[in-house]
């Protein structure tokens, strides 16, 4: 008896292994806009170069769908996948897992790419990144290094430290957390440059960028 329990427990994960190792990739598609005419001879090529990537036979995420199809999956409401809610709608629509949704514009002599991941079956940015490159950048390149580190699972943290007690804080264009009793901890960020911001009442807007190497502290000083 012994014997066969044994046997059948091994042909149960025998089954699960293979059903493992045949489980299709996630699925995504790409919503990359350039913010001037200038960042278009970037944005356009480097938009193909994410589908590309993930049409490759070894893809961890696999793209899906053109660009004729996500502009044909975009509303009067949702014009774009730039927030959670408009994500939901045009993956839905394309039936895809996940979006990747940005924007290129020129930032003096470099391109700025600001992309978001988010999850269709969640409603939510997962993560997001900002990247700078020259104006030669090589789009295959630069789409592959931003690929990558998207959707690669090692994260960072942001520990911010404040002279406000109270204050909302943003991460790359979003609400994250609030600041409380002048602290306050973001996790799960993408490792590299990011956005951030703080609003607190009775003090200007503090806007800069921080680089996210691990466990990144910061100390936020607000001006009245």
């Amino acid at each position: 008896r012994m014997v066969g329990a044994l046997m059948r427990l091994a042909i149960l994960v025998a089954i699960l292994l293979v059903r493992v190792a045949h489980a299709e990739p996630p699925t995504f598609a790409i919503d990359l806009r350039a913010k001037e005419a200038l960042a278009d001879k970037v944005a356009t090529p480097l938009e193909e170069a994410f589908r590309k990537l993930g049409s490759a036979k070894t893809a961890e995420y696999r793209s899906k769908g053109t660009k004729k199809d996500r502009v044909a999956a975009s509303t009067d409401d949702c014009p774009n996948a730039r927030t959670a809610e408009c994500a939901v709608v045009i993956g839905t629509k394309l039936g895809v897992d996940f979006i990747f949704a940005g924007w290129v514009e020129r930032k003096n002599t470099k391109f700025l790419l600001e992309l978001d991941m988010f999850s269709v079956h969640s409603g939510k940015r997962v993560r997001s990144i900002r990247d700078y490159a020259p104006p030669n950048v090589d789009p295959k390149k630069w789409a592959l290094s931003v690929f990558t580190r998207i959707v690669d699972t090692s994260t960072g943290s942001l520990q911010i430290s404040s002279n406000a007690q109270r204050a909302t804080v943003f991460v790359d264009g979003q609400r994250v957390t609030e600041l409380y009793q002048g602290r306050a901890l973001v996790t799960g960020l993408v490792l590299g440059r990011h956005a951030i911001e703080l609003r607190a009442a009775g003090y200007k807007t503090y806007v800069d960028e921080v680089v996210v190497d691990g466990t990144t502290p910061i100390n936020v000083l607000l001006q009245p």
